[in-house]
């Protein structure tokens, strides 16, 4: 039987989701005050592996009532773009770095990128950017957990094939009306892609709940 947490159904899980152990409750009555999710909620922490967990959490088919304000859902205009400077590093380093050789020119030499390479910090930032994905391979992308669908589209301009899943039906219809990126809605075990049909598979900010993500 569910619960339900300011009109959001839930279930609990008290036992540690890795060993098994009866969980204890780390903090209670938190609140999303970032993008004002229904709900008060609960943390509970393992005592044998220390893994913390939301409990109670809501049950797969809900998990959408809590990203109804999420950031995915902004339609607004992104900021300008990269100054030219800044855009320039930023193709160097994914050409020397990351393989993405077709973005060397003349305004992005390869020995500029030799010298940026050195410095850590950027390479690093770059990086974060494309989850470290090798430009050389390409090929066939999923997302899991995508939302409006922003990284995809970047990864797309960059030579991917991309695809991406997610439960947020509003974050999917901004994906398609904003970047023309179709995305599967809802759980990966729903999808029904064949295995090995993909050549990178990214997953962020996602924990997977065998049923839906949170």
């Amino acid at each position: 039987m569910h619960n339900v947490n300011e009109g959001v159904r839930v279930e609990n899980v008290s036992r540690c989701l890795l060993c098994g152990a009866q969980g204890y409750k780390f903090y209670k009555g938190l609140r999303d005050r970032l993008f004002t999710a229904p709900g008060s909620w609960s943390l509970f922490r393992c005592p044998q592996c220390s893994l913390i967990w939301l409990n109670p959490r809501p049950v797969p088919e809900e998990i959408r009532k809590v990203y109804a304000t999420y950031y995915t859902h902004s339609v607004k205009e992104q900021r300008p773009r990269l100054s030219y400077l800044r855009k320039r590093i930023k193709e160097t380093l994914l050409a020397v770095c990351f393989g993405y050789n077709g973005l060397l020119n003349e305004c992005n030499p390869k020995w500029v990128g030799a010298v940026l390479r050195m410095i850590l910090p950027l390479k690093e930032i770059v990086g974060s950017g494309i989850m470290w994905l090798d430009g050389s391979r390409g090929g066939k992308l999923l997302d899991i957990g995508c939302g409006g669908g922003r990284f995809l589209a970047r990864m797309r301009d960059l030579g991917w094939e991309v695809m991406g899943v997610d439960p947020d039906v509003q974050a999917a219809k901004i994906a398609w009306e904003r970047f023309g990126i179709l995305i599967v809605v809802g759980n990966l075990q729903d999808t029904g892609f064949p295995d090995n049909f993909f050549d990178a598979i990214t997953i962020n900010h996602v924990i997977d709940l065998k049923n839906g993500y949170n």
